[in-house]
Formats: structure tokens, C-alpha cells, sequence
């Protein structure tokens, strides 16, 4: 397959993950299109592009989206591996495997993200037992901006305090 017509198949895919995809959700679950595409070009296609592409938008997704960059493309990286060693010992063709493949790799990515996240994030905690020691509360570092109606309300509810004290 053409490099840029895999390219051009990564961003639409990539594009329609973090915008149409990211509003339908079912039981809270969203799709990840770029999981699907590494699944399917390692699995079926012998050249290495789709696990490049892989690490190349799961790298762009992890900077816009992921509180670790980097964890993504590496458990791209390693699924798409991973498959490329089991198609060699599997009949492909088997449309049930293919579902198991897609579930076994979904709970990888799932387990390995998480996994991941939380040890890299890890490094909060002794913050948190400072916040023991001291009284003082941490702030949120990721936390979104409040929308202009919330900072109105939260103005109001300030003055209101300020006003009363």
C-alpha cells in the first residue's frame, strides 16, 4: 500500500477519533480507531509503515490528549510487534480469530495504559503525603478551564464571601 495514502488514512482516522468519535460514546466507551488500524496492518500486511504510523499519531495523540506523552505509540509499538509474531503462526483468515485478536489487543492497550499512566504519574505521591504533613491541599494539574457562565458563578459566589466576612 501507497505510504501516503496510509498516511492519508492515519490523519482521517485520527481526525474523526478525536473529534465525531470522541462525542459517541456507548456505556462511556469510545473507539480507538488508531488501535483498530494498527491491529489490521500488522496483522494482515508484511511491511512495518502501519506500526510506524502508529507510533507516529499515537505520539501526536498522546500530546494532545495523554497526561504522559509517550505511552501510546509505545504500546502501539509493542501490539503492533506483537501481532506481527502471531500472524505467522495463525490462519488469518479466520474471521473469529480476528475478533479475538482485536479483543486480546484492546485489553493489552487497556491494561498496559493504565498500568503505565499510573506509575508514571506516580510521582505525585509524595505530595500527597506533604498534604498530610502540612494541611495545605495540592491543585489539580489537569484540570479542564471552567467554562465563561462557571467563572460568572464562581465570581458571584466569591464576592458573596467576601461581602458576608
Amino acid at each position: 500500500m501507497d505510504k501516503l495514502k496510509l498516511f492519508l488514512i492515519y490523519t482521517v482516522s485520527f481526525l474523526l477519533q478525536c473529534t465525531v468519535l470522541n462525542t459517541v460514546a456507548v456505556f462511556g466507551i469510545t473507539p480507538n480507531i488508531l488501535l483498530v488500524l494498527t491491529i489490521v496492518y500488522s496483522f494482515f500486511f508484511q511491511k512495518m509503515d502501519g506500526i510506524v504510523f502508529s507510533i507516529l499519531f499515537g505520539l501526536i495523540q498522546d500530546m494532545f490528549f495523554g497526561q504522559v506523552v509517550g505511552i501510546s505509540p509505545l504500546i502501539y509499538f509493542a501490539v503492533g510487534m506483537l501481532l506481527k509474531m502471531v500472524r505467522s503462526v495463525v490462519f488469518r483468515d479466520n474471521k473469529l480469530l480476528l475478533i479475538l485478536v482485536t479483543a486480546a489487543a484492546t485489553l493489552f492497550y487497556t491494561a498496559a495504559y493504565w498500568a503505565l499512566n499510573s506509575m508514571m504519574l506516580q510521582a505525585d505521591e509524595p505530595d500527597l503525603l506533604a498534604e498530610e504533613r502540612t494541611g495545605f491541599h495540592r491543585m489539580e494539574l489537569h484540570r479542564p478551564a471552567p467554562a465563561a457562565a462557571d467563572c460568572k458563578e464562581e465570581t458571584r459566589f466569591y464576592d458573596m464571601i467576601i461581602q458576608g466576612a
